[in-house]
C-alpha cells in the first residue's frame, strides 16, 4: 500500500542538501502496523511529512496504492491517506460529531452536505472508537485521551487506506496509550489499512507493531541482523552529503533477536533490555 522507492528526505539550505535519509526502499502491506522508532532530530517527522506529501523529496518518490504521491491533488490525497498528529489545534469549538465528519470532506463537494450514508459512516466511526457518547461535546472540553479518540474516529470517516501518525500518543497516561494502540492495531487487521506511526514509547508498541523502521545514526556497519531487516541507505547520485540516518527495519522479534536495538541511542547511557521491551539506563 506504501512504497518508497529510491526516496531521499531532508532539506535545501542555501543551495546545499541537507540530508537526513536516502535511497529508502521499503514498502507497508494493508493490515500492517508499522512504528518508527528513533531519538530526537533524526528526521522522523520529516519522514512522515514527505510520504504524506506535506514536504517534497529530495530524490526518489513515494507511491500509495501505486499511486505517487508527488503527482496527486489535494483531492486525491484526500482519499488516499489522513494524518493524525499528537494535538489538534483550531478543533476546539467543533463538537466531537462536528469535527468526525469533516472525515466526509473528500466525498461530500463543494457544499459538503452529508447523505444518509455519510451520516452512517459518521456514526459507526464514532461507535468503533467509543466516542459516541461524546458526540455533542466540544473537543476543547475533552480529555487529551478522548480527543485522541475523536481524531481517529475523523481518520476511520475519511476511510483512506492509510493512516499516519506523528506522536499519537504523546500526553497521554499509560491506560489511554495502551487503549489507544490496541485500537489502532484492531483497526488496521479488520479495516485493512496500512497504519504508520512516529512514537517514543518503545515498550507499549513493541506488542502491537507487525514491523519497525529504527532510524539511527549513518554508519559503515552494523551489529549481523537477520535476513531482510536492515535497510541500507546512502547518498543519492549527485548529492554532496552523506545521510544523518538510516534506517532498520523488520518485525520486533526479528530487530531484537539481531540486536538492531541498541543502535537507537548508541551514545546514550541506555541499553534495550530485550526481556523487558524497553530501554534501561545502563549499568557501569
Amino acid at each position: 500500500m506504501i512504497r518508497l522507492e529510491n526516496l531521499s528526505v531532508g532539506y535545501k539550505v542555501g543551495g546545499h542538501e541537507r540530508i537526513l535519509m536516502s535511497r529508502l526502499n521499503m514498502s507497508i502491506s494493508t493490515g500492517e502496523v508499522t512504528a518508527l522508532l528513533g531519538a530526537n532530530g533524526r528526521g522522523k517527522s520529516t519522514l512522515l511529512r514527505t510520504i504524506s506529501a506535506l514536504q517534497s523529496p529530495l530524490d526518489g518518490r513515494v507511491l500509495i496504492d501505486g499511486k505517487d504521491v508527488a503527482a496527486c491533488s489535494t483531492a486525491e490525497l484526500a482519499r488516499l491517506l489522513t494524518i493524525v498528529t499528537g494535538h489538534s489545534d483550531g478543533a476546539g469549538a467543533f463538537t466531537v460529531e462536528e469535527l468526525v465528519r469533516l472525515g466526509r470532506q473528500p466525498y461530500t463537494g463543494f457544499f459538503g452536505r452529508l447523505s444518509d450514508r455519510d451520516r452512517a459512516i459518521v456514526a459507526e466511526a464514532m461507535a468503533m472508537v467509543g466516542v459516541s457518547h461524546l458526540a455533542s461535546r466540544h473537543v476543547a472540553t475533552l480529555s487529551d485521551g478522548e480527543r485522541q479518540k475523536a481524531m481517529i474516529a475523523k481518520a476511520i470517516a475519511q476511510q483512506t487506506p492509510v493512516i499516519i501518525l506523528d506522536e499519537p500518543t504523546a500526553f497521554l497516561d499509560v491506560a489511554n496509550r495502551l487503549e489507544l494502540l490496541m485500537l489502532l492495531r484492531d483497526i488496521s487487521h479488520s479495516q485493512h489499512k496500512a497504519v504508520l506511526m512516529s512514537i517514543h514509547d518503545v515498550s507499549s508498541v513493541m506488542p502491537i507493531a507487525d514491523q519497525l523502521w529504527l532510524v539511527v545514526p549513518t554508519a559503515t556497519s552494523h551489529a549481523p541482523s537477520t535476513p531482510g531487516s536492515h535497510i541500507p541507505v546512502g547518498s543519492h547520485p549527485g548529492a554532496t552529503a552523506t545521510p544523518e540516518s538510516e534506517i532498520l527495519s523488520g518485525s520486533p522479534a526479528e530487530l531484537i533477536a539481531s540486536d538492531a536495538m541498541q543502535h537507537l541511542f548508541p551514545d546514550r547511557p541506555i541499553s534495550f533490555d530485550p526481556l523487558r521491551g524497553d530501554f534501561l539506563p545502563s549499568h557501569p
